[in-house]
């Protein structure tokens, strides 16, 4: 396959694995040519694919090759008609670190104080820079956290900045960390109206307010349960319509696993593969405390009955589980999880959330 013949197969390609494997053999065509504008557009693209549609851990993977291919090209001219894409992806570093345990906090600041200097060095506005440091110290560290959104606010926007619904985005979340609904809603109209939209809102925001509606249920307040509802059918319905935005599926499953157990039952045939192939930490920790609510409702069963296919860890011919021998698995690998990732943390804001969301477990 030619250069031609690969691009025109990537570009009907839909997003995802396949045209990932597309572009791979694309850099490497790029690669063996010196072929430097190629050499970058595959590897960003894949980028793209890999943040928004498929495993945002090869986005890791990828993105020192394209720093080093860009800084290269500075050295040797002196400047990269690429900079703002390669600026603009290094903020998907800053904005997703906090998911991954495998990134220390020594790392994080590394890559916070090079994109710092990097964007100085262009002229930027700091605004994402900060933005993305709340969401990696909220759970981490409230102070260095509210100090972050202080910045964010007073740095002027500019052509780096985040989309508006983005940032209210932040906004809401931020609120909603600190249990101020009142704020949280206000800050949330213009996405809930139809204001403020892009590719990831309004579901990221709807994501939000579901996971805070379902701790609520949690707790006993049943009169979050019908909007809850409306929320989980919303975002059901984007993620199987745009493939984008999979890292909410365990809280619409919490949802069901908490107020319907058919739909629940239902959504886990489906989606049980998030938890054994899904390779997003924090993702995966919500998917386990979403499991452990749905088998909740079973733990009073010895055994229970669900047509899995087999490749299912436990799966066994006659379809019947169990239900001790399920709840310990999804209990300690989550507790694995969370034990990782308060290790890199220095908290105990996982297991504690653990503790609060799922008490019956033992």
């Amino acid at each position: 396959m030619n250069k031609a013949e690969l691009d025109r197969e990537i570009n009907r390609t839909p997003n995802g694995k396949h045209r990932m494997e597309l572009l791979r053999k694309g850099w490497e065509m790029a690669d063996a040519n010196k072929d430097y504008n190629g050499q970058m557009y595959y590897r960003l693209e894949y980028m793209y694919d890999a943040f928004f549609y498929e495993d945002e851990l090869e986005g890791y993977v990828i993105f020192p090759e394209i720093l080093r291919l860009h800084d290269q090209r500075v050295k040797e001219y002196g400047y990269d008609g690429k900079t703002y894409d390669v600026l603009w992806k290094y903020k998907w570093i800053l904005e997703n670190a906090a998911s991954f345990y495998q990134i220390s906090i020594q790392q994080y600041e590394m890559f916070w104080q090079d994109c710092k200097k990097r964007y100085m060095q262009n002229n930027y506005s700091l605004r994402p820079l900060y933005q993305h440091r709340v969401v990696f110290y909220d759970n981490i560290d409230k102070r260095i956290a509210e100090e972050a959104y202080r910045e964010f606010l007073n740095c002027e926007r500019d052509s780096m900045s985040d989309c508006h619904a983005c940032e209210r985005s932040l906004e809401v979340d931020y609120f909603l960390g600190r249990g101020e609904i009142g704020k949280a809603v206000n800050k949330a109209a213009p996405l809930i109206d139809g204001e403020l939209r892009c590719a990831e809102q309004p579901e990221c925001t709807l994501a939000s307010f579901l996971r805070y509606y379902n701790e609520k249920i949690l707790e006993g307040e049943s009169d979050y349960i019908e909007p809850a509802s409306e929320l989980a059918e919303t975002l059901r319905k984007a993620i199987d319509r745009k493939g984008i935005a999979t890292f909410h599926i365990p809280d619409v499953f919490m949802f069901y696993g908490l107020a319907n157990p058919t739909k629940a039952l239902n959504y886990f045939k489906k989606q049980w593969t998030f938890f054994e192939e899904h390779r997003v930490p924090r993702d995966r920790f919500w998917f386990g405390i979403a499991t452990l609510c749905f088998l909740r409702n079973l733990k009073d069963k010895k055994t229970y009955k669900m047509t899995l296919d087999s490749a299912y860890p436990f799966y066994n011919e006659k379809n019947t589980y169990n239900v001790e021998e399920l709840i310990n698995y999804y209990k300690t690998k989550t507790l694995e999880i969370v034990e990782k990732m308060d290790g890199r943390n220095g908290t105990t804001y996982f297991y504690d959330t653990f503790c609060k969301l799922v008490p019956w477990v033992k």
